[in-house]
């Protein structure tokens, strides 16, 4: 997510396309790298909890009520 803030943060919104879950796919894509194996695991439980409505909206769509 803090690729997407940053982007948003200097007006390209462009940059940030597609729903909640595609962005948190790319995210853990990006971090693979530099984060552990074990976090990578736990940022995948935390999206399982998830609802799917959720993560299918659009995420220039979330507001502050979902």
């Amino acid at each position: 997510m803090e690729v997407v803030l940053e982007k948003l943060n200097e007006g390209d919104f462009g940059a940030v396309k597609g729903t909640f879950e595609s962005c948190c796919d790319k995210y853990i894509e990006i971090k693979r790298n530099v984060i552990s194996p074990s976090t990578i695991a736990g940022y995948k439980k935390l999206k399982s909890y998830i609802s799917e409505g959720f993560k299918s909206k659009k995420i220039l769509s979330i507001t502050q009520v979902d």
